[in-house]
């Protein structure tokens, strides 16, 4: 006789439960747990393993701990086939008694087959929970998030107290308990994960708002929030909102900071610079470089020379130009560009007149900056030399102010006391300007050199130096 072995996980006589895998073995068969899941050893039955994979990247912390599943549901009867073979008693004098176990009943061929219990209404569960049926009896479990309380009641599990300092929610979301459940409320400035909502992540303000709603020209999203910040040349105002044009040059002033060499003109958002008139702007747009109209041929005495005994000189100033006519006065005619001579080279005897009149005019034009920086306490601004072969020469020098000329706008008009006569040697002077002067002004000196030869007057010599101290310092 031969023996085949029962395939009980096809023929529907296992008795697995619903997340269980059937395998089947000779004589019999076993239950084993899925993938991800596990045999709890205090319930004996399959539980689900927590993956931390479950979260996806980038969104951060994620619980640390998830609450325990308390237990849920009570048995009634005994795990079994779905088909078992009925007990068999034969009695004397009263025939043959079939009995099947508890959790089935005989069937019409025999066989003991399962009752459902949970149809029938023979099981005993609560008003809470849910009957599932078993082969040969039933169990009574309570629905997730509830745990059972003596046989036949149900109690909501407090998941949020239950994992006490274990977070089961986000650290940026509070743990609020709910019926069978309990959910995470997410701080302000995040919302729940699209694939979990237990996990909070950052809510981008700065784009889930219209253009312009929250802030007024930047918005930046940073964790639990936003921050608010103006393009270049504006300023952040005290709503950490709306943004203020900067300007730049009244607060350079302020600062003592030069951004401008000229004018410095606010604009939103910037600034621009200018020069005055007779300046152009440099290529670094910052600095005022002067226009030597002289050169460009705009002044129009831009071509210089003599013309009928009269010379004309086009003096370049910071800022613009001077034009000026050299015309000798009676007695003198016109040696050079800018240096006019005596007629009479030789005095007759005792003519005091004559020989008191100076031999030369020289016209000297010198231009400058307003408030000049004067380095070593001094700048030599001219030079006068006499003659080095005069037979016991002695030279006598004298410089003195002829004329200021200055708008009311210059509070201090230049006097004597700003020049400095400096005899470099017995034959040489230099004219020094030993303080600065504000422009716009005019100042005219004249100096004088008087020779003598063994101790005998011999002439006199003129420098005539025009000085123009322009407008601006620059």
């Amino acid at each position: 006789m031969l023996c085949f072995n029962i395939d009980e996980c096809t023929n529907g006589q296992a008795n697995c439960a619903s997340v269980e895998v059937c395998v089947n073995t000779d004589g019999g068969y076993r239950c084993e747990c899925p993938p991800n899941w596990k045999l709890d050893d205090v319930r004996h039955r399959c539980v689900q393993i927590r993956n931390p994979d479950q979260f996806p990247p980038g969104y951060g912390n994620e619980p640390e701990y998830a609450p325990p599943e308390p237990e849920e549901s009570i048995s009634h009867g005994s795990r079994g086939y779905k088909y078992v073979e009925p007990e068999i008693t034969k009695v004397e004098d009263r025939g043959t008694v079939i009995k099947c176990p508890w959790g089935y009943k005989l069937g019409i061929d025999n066989t003991c087959e399962d009752i459902n219990e949970c149809v029938t209404g023979e099981a005993k569960c609560g008003p809470l929970q849910l009957c599932t049926n078993l082969p040969g009896g039933y169990t009574c479990s309570c629905p997730l998030g509830h745990k059972l309380v003596g046989d036949h009641e149900c109690e909501d599990v407090d998941e949020c107290q239950l994992a006490g300092s274990m977070p089961i929610c986000s650290k940026n979301a509070d743990c609020v308990n709910t019926i069978g459940s309990y959910r995470c409320d997410c701080h302000k400035g995040f919302k729940p994960a699209p694939v979990n909502e237990k996990i909070c992540v950052d809510v981008d303000e700065c784009m889930e708002s219209r253009s312009g709603t929250l802030c007024q020209q930047r918005c930046n999203n940073v964790w639990g929030g936003y921050r608010c910040s103006c393009h270049r040349g504006y300023r952040l105002n005290t709503d950490n909102r709306t943004c203020s044009d900067v300007d730049e040059c009244a607060e350079s002033k302020t600062n003592k900071r030069v951004l401008c060499v000229g004018r410095c003109h606010n604009e939103p958002g910037s600034y621009r610079c200018s020069c005055p008139l007779g300046y152009r702007l440099s290529e670094d747009k910052k600095s005022c470089i002067d226009i030597d109209e002289c050169e460009t041929g705009e002044a129009p005495c831009a071509k210089t020379g003599i013309f009928g005994g009269t010379s004309h000189v086009c003096q370049n100033t910071r800022g613009g130009y001077r034009c000026h006519r050299i015309v000798c006065p009676p007695g003198y005619y016109l040696e050079s560009k800018n240096r006019c001579s005596r007629t009479e080279k030789i005095c007759p005897p005792n003519d005091w007149k004559c020989m008191h009149q100076p031999l030369t005019y020289s016209y000297n034009y010198i231009t400058f900056v307003s408030n000049l920086y004067i380095p070593a306490s001094k700048v030599d601004l001219f030079t006068m030399r006499g003659p080095t072969k005069l037979p016991d020469a002695k030279i006598r020098f004298q410089l003195r102010l002829v004329e200021v000329n200055a708008p009311p706008t210059v509070k201090e008009k230049a006097d004597i006391n700003a020049f400095l006569l400096v005899q470099q040697s017995y034959y040489q002077v230099a004219v020094s300007l030993v303080r600065p002067l504000i422009g716009p002004q005019s100042i005219e000196l004249e100096l004088s050199m008087e020779l003598y030869s063994r101790e005998q007057f011999e002439g006199i010599a003129v420098a005539k130096l025009f000085i123009h101290v322009s407008e601006y310092e620059f």
